[in-house]
């Protein structure tokens, strides 16, 4: 728009009086006055010769402070500049042009359409520029309103998706981001605008796979609406990663034309780790059912070594020069049995079998392990206390509670530091311990100290669930806390830690007191333990070797011995012998059944007889428990001592509760 005066006189006062003709000109200004256009008109040089009643309301300038000006005695310099270029344009063009317009007026900023339009005279010369402006602001006005309504819609939609979005335009450059991404990148949406997205977000190492700015050059350049590329390690401001699954998405306008690509980012951290540490357990399982078979064929083997070397033990001269040699091969089966131990420890497929025992024999006898595992850059201590109270409870899990403490203790030393295991009673008292949910009485604790990187609260509170590990995919499978804490459960006691960053953390372990005093079986003792003359025993066994070993252990002590190969072999045995079985010693693994199918047939065959297993490898049949249906469980590879003492218990167990 632009402030004009008119041709001719100005409406005359007499004009309007009753009973006068009107002018044309006064109708025609009339007219002019009447309408909510805002009308001017100027002469060739720009000077405004007529402006309309609607232009003073607008502008709120009087017209005869208007009329014989021009624009640069009106407007800004930049307003009136450009209302010039736009007369030039009408006037070389001899026609009329429309314009939008938004300027500056005393009563705020207003918006037209202008359709500015030359005069010109009958020689064909433009001599002055008219125009009629239809004002537009409360159109815009609203049209502005919608805009930062949807503006405020869609930044309050980004900010609740879980995914990264980063927008681009057709250069890459950065327009907008949602707090997702600002908290992925490290940086905020007020920095990162107009960079390039390669600067703001830095993967870890895009190897082969493409980086976020060839990515969306080619989601641009491409005939895809949508690409997918293979996952990123996104590094943040702290150096952290979070693996992330890309996806870049082209923008189009209303038209349809090519305007930019949005970048969405979803973070898959905790699912790619998750899918790694169950990998890891499946592998693990794996493990433990190949160890698992290799242990049971390993432990026959075993027990045939350990019983032959018993007889040529028992053959020998107490001064004979192989009486040492004798004790030797003893001392390598302890051995190899000991190790078959800590493999199904580990593979958690380890044979459970209560006992009452002193902890410090498994620290002091783990010990040596523990320093080639700790390497030579963490020093051990230990301080093992006198006088310790039993506990009663698996080997094999007590060595598996302090393996995992070990490694747990170690991989928080990557530069090296001191451990620590040590042993003490502890008495609680009536109302508890902080930090024990457990009740008064007396306890063994089981100590582990290091020096290590330590532990914020954020990560105790989670330690002992399954599968959460601070340590990197593949390196662990966040089993090992969890299992301590499902074992000593089990055993009705408590582990509490102590940590802070920077400064290690104590591990300590609760195992209730047990009544009695621990049991202690050394190589080569033999316990007197025989048949009395009228016991029957059924020896169940696949191996031919080992079961011709335990026929001659048990008839060598005076007992009668049947034996059998298979489940279906021991049926028909049992069909066809009329005595009265007083003992059924099976494997639990057999090539045709488990064990306590065997037991089960018998049992209602011969109600009363007693029933011991044997197995280097239990598998899933017992579980966690070393007895079923009242049968005892004898864990290979055994000594002939702790067959018979095993087996004379169970049948003075049975005759004792026979006679009651």
């Amino acid at each position: 728009m632009g402030p004009s005066a008119g041709h001719g006189a100005q409406p005359k006062e007499a004009a309007e009086s009753k009973g006068m003709p009107l002018r044309h000109e006064d109708f025609f200004a009339g007219i002019l006055d009447s309408t909510n256009l805002v009308i001017y008109l100027k002469d060739i040089g720009g000077q405004y010769l007529y402006v309309n009643r609607r232009y003073e309301l607008v502008s709120t300038v009087a017209r005869e402070h208007i009329v014989g000006k021009h624009d640069e005695d009106l407007f800004a310099p930049d307003v009136a500049s450009l209302f010039r270029a736009q007369d030039a344009q009408v006037i070389e063009r001899r026609g009329p042009i429309e314009y939008e317009e938004t300027i500056q007026l005393p009563g705020g900023m207003r918006s037209f359409i202008t359709e500015k339009f030359p005069l010109i005279d009958p020689s064909g010369q433009v001599y002055a520029v008219g125009g009629f402006c239809t004002e537009i602001t409360s159109q815009n006005n609203r049209a502005h309103e919608t805009q930062a309504a949807e503006r405020e819609r869609l930044a309050v939609t980004l900010s609740c998706i879980g995914e990264g979005i980063i927008s681009t335009d057709m250069n890459g450059c950065v327009l907008l981001m949602n707090p997702t991404a600002e908290a992925m990148t490290g940086m905020r949406q007020t920095d990162a605008a107009g960079r390039a997205v390669d600067e703001i977000l830095r993967l870890a190492d895009a190897g082969p796979n493409e980086g976020p700015g060839r990515l969306v050059n080619r989601v641009i350049s491409s005939d895809q609406d949508a690409i997918t590329t293979p996952d990123w390690d996104v590094l943040g401001a702290d150096g952290a990663k979070r693996r992330v699954v890309p996806n870049a998405a082209l923008v189009r306008d209303r038209t349809g034309r090519r305007i930019g690509a949005v970048l969405s980012l979803r973070d898959v951290t905790e699912q790619r780790k998750l899918q790694a540490q169950l990998q890891q357990a499946q592998k693990l399982e794996a493990v433990g059912l190949l160890a698992g078979g290799l242990a049971h064929d390993f432990n026959n083997v075993l027990t045939t070594i350990v019983g032959y070397n018993y007889f040529l033990l028992e053959g020998l001269e107490p001064g004979s020069p192989l009486r040492s040699l004798s004790l030797e091969i003893r001392k390598a089966a302890d051995l190899a049995a000991s190790l078959t131990r800590h493999v199904l420890a580990v593979t958690r497929k380890q044979v459970v079998q209560l006992r009452v025992m002193e902890p410090n024999s498994v620290v002091l006898e783990m010990a040596k392990m523990f320093r080639r595992l700790l390497g030579a850059n963490i020093k051990l201590d230990l301080n093992a206390r006198a006088s310790l109270w039993p506990v009663k409870m698996d080997c094999g899990q007590l060595e598996q509670i302090l393996m995992n403490l070990v490694i747990n203790a170690r991989d928080a030393m990557p530069h090296g530091g001191r451990l620590s295991i040590a042993t003490r009673n502890h008495a609680i008292r009536e109302g508890g311990e902080a930090g024990l949910e457990l009740p008064a009485g007396q306890y063994v604790c089981l100590e582990v100290r290091d020096t290590g990187l330590g532990m914020d609260e954020s990560v105790q509170a989670r330690i002992f669930e399954p599968f959460f590990t601070t340590k990197e995919i593949g390196r662990g499978t966040g089993l090992g806390l969890s299992t301590i804490k499902s074992i000593v459960r089990d055993y009705h006691g408590g582990i509490a830690v102590e940590s802070a960053p920077g400064k290690g953390s104590v591990f300590r372990v609760y195992l209730p007191r047990a009544e009695g005093g621990a049991e202690s079986i050394l190589p080569g003792e033999v316990r007197k333990s025989g048949g009395e003359g009228n016991e029957t025993i059924l020896v169940v066994e696949d191996n031919a070797t080992l079961c011709s070993l335990i026929k001659k252990i048990l008839r060598e002590k005076g007992y009668r011995v049947f034996s059998a190969a298979t489940g279906k072999e021991a049926q028909l045995l049992c069909g066809r012998i009329k005595e009265h079985l007083d003992l059924l010693l099976c494997d639990l693994i057999l090539p045709d059944c488990h064990g306590t199918d065997v037991a089960k047939g018998l049992c209602a065959a011969q109600p009363g007889i007693k029933v011991t297993y044997m197995s280097g490898y239990p598998g899933g049949v017992l579980g966690s428990d070393s007895r079923i249906d009242g049968a005892v469980l004898i864990e290979k590879p055994f000594s002939p001592e702790t067959l018979l003492r095993t087996l004379r218990q169970s049948l003075d167990s049975h005759q004792t509760q026979t006679d009651a």
